[in-house]
């Protein structure tokens, strides 16, 4: 196995959470020496512990691959698709404010109430954070998201 391939999820081909956590902090980095500002989006897949169980996990990780072939779709070359964990997603989105992502993560909403993933009809739940407005490191900023993702899933 070549280093590289460590950067990459082996299920769904988005980057890892290793390359993740390279890329982040180089990015916080830049925009310090440089100023701007850049944009993280948690995306995590409603109920997917029941479509895990429902479907079964080989269904679940079809799911998990062509969801990731949506996000990479409706996001900017510049911009990375990071499979965090399980069905949590993160999105880095370099040189966009907050209202930005906000237009991003609509973006996302919308795909996924007109399609069908894996014959399955899914629904998401958002978090946003801006640095260096919701948190200047990559802890505060995942917390201040995370925070808006729970948010989301409650309502």
């Amino acid at each position: 196995m070549e280093v590289k391939d460590q950067y990459f999820d082996p299920l769904t081909g988005a980057f890892s959470r290793k390359f993740h956590n390279l890329f982040i902090d180089r990015e916080i980095k830049r925009v310090k020496r440089y100023g701007g500002t850049f944009s993280v989006i948690l995306v995590d897949i409603d109920n997917f512990r029941e479509i895990n169980k429902r479907f079964g996990k080989l269904h679940a990780d079809k799911i998990l691959v062509e969801f990731t072939k949506i996000l990479t779709s409706l996001v900017r070359e510049v911009d990375l698709v990071v499979r965090y964990r399980g069905d949590l997603f993160v999105l880095i989105l370099p040189n966009t404010d907050g209202m930005g992502a906000e237009v991003v993560a609509q973006r996302i909403i919308k795909s996924m109430e007109s399609k069908e993933v894996g014959g399955i009809k899914l629904s998401v739940s958002i978090g946003i954070a801006t640095y260096p407005d919701d948190g200047v490191d990559w802890e505060s900023l995942f917390e201040y998201a995370d925070r808006g993702l729970y948010i989301a899933k409650r309502s």
